[in-house]
């Protein structure tokens, strides 16, 4: 499986599960903000149901009930809370910074892709010590598809390098599942023993530093 690696000249990361631990503390958000409208999330959704998704797609999806008014402005309140405490909420992986940095000087292209919003991800980058290490970044606006689902269908149509060319390092089952829809080589990283993720995935590694056994 190694030898498909070869050629990989691109290596594509998402950030929330990948690069960084932050799904814990939007659910302890989102738990607090719900609760305050009566809702008790953990009675209706686990945290790995965020997994892969953005608040207002997680929310459309497991509260159907809600209105659009009403997912806007819980997705505001928790985005600006999440970006004014960073610390508390955006835990950078062990390796991360050492990871991302070695990899870029043995010459590969480095992406990042994510359903965070684009003008964000500047600040969560600088936030975990990485600055200028991805020659190129994509937010909500080309991950998500029009349903709110995450899609590597329109990074493909953007990238100067073709899938074949490239790996993507995810998380989540719904990520895995759309960059291998999309054609590209897919390795999971196994942060929560999820036997679906690592039979899905191409390829599965236990944390950062293991990537640089591969590349």
């Amino acid at each position: 499986m190694k030898d498909c690696l070869k050629k990989t000249q691109c290596i594509i990361f998402d950030f929330d599960g990948v690069l960084a631990d932050t799904e814990k503390g939007r659910f302890n958000q989102l738990s607090r903000l719900l609760l305050q409208r009566g809702i008790r999330l953990g009675e209706r959704c686990r945290e790995k149901d965020l997994f892969g998704l953005s608040t207002s797609a997680f929310l459309r999806k497991f509260f159907p009930e809600m209105s659009e008014r009403e997912i806007e402005e819980i997705t505001y309140i928790r985005h600006s809370d999440y970006l004014n405490n960073l610390p508390s909420y955006c835990i950078p992986y062990p390796y991360t910074g050492e990871t991302v940095k070695e990899l870029q000087k043995r010459g590969y292209r480095l992406v990042l892709a994510t359903a965070n919003e684009t003008q964000a991800i500047p600040v969560l980058l600088k936030h975990i010590g990485l600055n200028g290490e991805f020659s190129s970044v994509y937010g909500r606006e080309i991950m998500e598809d029009s349903n709110g689902d995450k899609s590597y269908y329109f990074l493909s149509q953007k990238m100067e390098y073709p899938p074949a060319s490239c790996v993507v390092i995810e998380d989540s089952l719904v990520g895995v599942k759309a960059a291998k829809k999309a054609g590209y080589f897919t390795i999971a990283m196994n942060r929560y023993g999820d036997t679906q993720i690592i039979q899905t995935a191409d390829m599965a590694v236990n944390n950062l530093n293991e990537l640089l056994n591969l590349f």
